[in-house]
This record gives structure tokens, C-alpha cells and sequence, in this order.
């Protein structure tokens, strides 16, 4: 009789590269939710380590999440939203507290995600 061979068939990604983009997402998830619970939170803003918190997790999801392919729309992305933070705080004061530590919040989140992206961007463009 002849042997059957058996192919094992394996994933082309490592699995180190499938759960670092999971624990990006679930982290990108984490500042969303913290920098909503934090406007909420009645004197939670008054506490500097919510904004540290917040800009530590966009400094990882900067550095585990955004791969090369996404760096252009993602900047473009935390452009818009950047400015309409900024923009809400600015001329729609009335809007009240809770929104703009709100925004406060996904600015401090969004913002250093962004610097992480871009410095990459950056170096790569340089690298070329």
C-alpha cells in the first residue's frame, strides 16, 4: 500500500501579528469607550492621568494597529475628526461640559495615535 502524505495547511500570517491587530483593537475600543465614561464622570476631568491613560493607548494602537496600507486614510480620518473636536469646542461652547471634555479626550486619544502614524509615514517615505 502506498502512504498518504498529509499537507498541513498553515496561516499565512504568524499568530503574533493576528493578536497584536486584536489587542489594537480591542485597545482602540478601550480609549473610545474611556474617552466617552470620562466626559460623563462628573469631575473625572480634573484628574490629569484620564488624558495620560488616553494617550498612552493611542500610542499603542499607533504602534500595533496601523499597518502601512492604512496610514493615509487613517491620517486623513483623525484630520477630520481632529478639527471637528476642535471646532465643536471652540464655537459650540454651549453645547456644554460634558462635550467638551469629551472631545477633550478624543483629541489627547486621536492626537497621539496620529503622531505615531504620521512620524511612521514619515520615515518611510524617508526610507524609500
Amino acid at each position: 500500500m502506498a502512504k498518504r502524505s498529509r499537507s498541513k495547511s498553515r496561516s499565512a500570517a504568524p499568530r503574533s501579528s493576528v493578536s497584536a491587530t486584536h489587542v489594537g483593537k480591542v485597545l482602540f475600543l478601550a480609549g473610545v469607550l474611556l474617552a466617552i465614561l470620562a466626559g460623563l464622570v462628573p469631575n473625572l476631568d480634573q484628574f490629569p492621568w484620564v488624558v495620560w491613560v488616553l494617550a498612552g493607548l493611542g500610542f499603542l494602537i499607533g504602534v500595533l494597529n496601523i499597518e502601512e496600507k492604512e496610514q493615509t486614510p487613517f491620517l486623513v480620518a483623525g484630520i477630520g475628526l481632529l478639527v471637528l473636536a476642535i471646532a465643536v469646542n471652540a464655537f459650540l461652547p454651549e453645547l456644554g461640559q460634558i462635550v467638551a471634555v469629551i472631545f477633550k479626550n478624543i483629541i489627547a486619544f486621536v492626537g497621539t495615535t496620529m503622531l505615531v502614524v504620521s512620524t511612521t509615514a514619515i520615515f518611510n517615505l524617508a526610507r524609500d
